[in-house]
């Protein structure tokens, strides 16, 4: 026992304590400093942080491959396509003192819910306009954000009404979607990329006879609020504190600016839209903002027209 003491007294830290508040402070801050020091208390930025337990044999090689390949035809990305997986992770910042980081699990991990369990998307399908059983169609999706996005869209477009055109004017049929798909994908690639990440609840993406519905975790950050008509933009305080929960998704998937498609403006604070407005002749109502959940976000595209 007297061996084992004065092995131990070597690591210790004597201190003396007045009160038993100065004590209660003391041992707060050892706690904080212990858990920074062993990477379990996180400071920064989610996408930045270390995916404890993650390593390059997680990732998904050939998906790294094609999304160069995407992104040098799509938006001139300067890496050439036989870059190697860990200088493509160094050059989009996806490495935390060389250990992988959330982020480049959430991009390129061939099972990313192993590690962010809640990193998925719930799709449904109701026939009326309110939540309510039997549900005619429910989907659980998983894999990348990239995954995510285009099975949640399509299970919208594959339940939605498509018109085919006459070839009055051209060669080809024109098709229309009866809730455009870019307004799908860019509500849908916002609730992905910008949701809350720390939070245990998934992406909900519901589709009703009259609406689509897409929910994420989040808050507005202070002052904001959801009035019509209030952006972010020009205020730093509330882009400084939306990157905090967020997922910044590289080209190709994400718009640069966070202006996305020609016909959908919309802007994501820390999970949560401030403003996503329907332009154009399609008829669309201009999207309702709901935020009666806690830590929830709707976005409605408002009564779409049917056929």
């Amino acid at each position: 026992m007297r061996a084992l003491i004065g092995r131990a007294q070597a690591g210790l830290v004597r201190k003396r304590y007045a009160t038993p508040a100065e004590l209660v402070a003391g041992l707060y801050a050892a706690l904080v400093q212990y858990l920074e020091a062993k990477q379990l208390l996180r400071f920064g930025p989610f996408d930045a942080s270390r995916c404890s337990g993650a390593t390059l044999d997680d990732l998904n090689v050939e998906g790294m491959y094609r999304f160069i390949r995407v992104a040098r035809r799509s938006r001139q990305f300067p890496l050439p396509e036989e870059t190697p997986p860990a200088d493509l992770l160094r050059h989009l910042n996806l490495l935390y003192s060389g250990r992988l980081t959330n982020a480049a699990v959430l991009l390129f991990g061939k099972a990313p819910q192993r590690f962010l369990i809640s990193s998925e998307v719930k799709c449904a399908h109701f026939h009326g306009t309110a939540v309510a059983k039997p549900i005619s169609s429910y989907q659980v999706y998983k894999g990348t954000v990239f995954e995510l996005v285009d099975q949640a869209v399509g299970f919208v477009l594959s339940k939605i009404d498509l018109a085919v055109g006459t070839r009055a004017e051209t060669i080809q049929a024109p098709v229309a979607y009866e809730i455009p798909k870019e307004v799908v994908t860019e509500a849908i690639v916002n609730a992905v990329a910008h949701r809350d990440y720390t939070d245990n609840s998934s992406v909900q993406v519901m589709l009703f006879a009259d609406r689509l519905e897409v929910m994420n975790s989040g808050r507005l950050p202070p002052p904001l609020t959801a009035h019509r008509g209030e952006t972010a933009r020009g205020a730093p305080v509330a882009a400084r504190q939306s990157a905090d929960c967020r997922v910044n998704v590289p080209a190709p998937l994400h718009r640069e600016g966070g202006n996305g498609h020609g016909g959908h403006d919309s802007a994501l604070r820390r999970g949560r839209p401030s403003r996503a407005r329907v332009r154009g002749g399609c008829g669309l109502h201009d999207p309702d903002l709901a935020t009666d959940q806690p830590r929830e976000a709707r976005f409605s595209s408002g009564d779409y027209p049917r056929n």
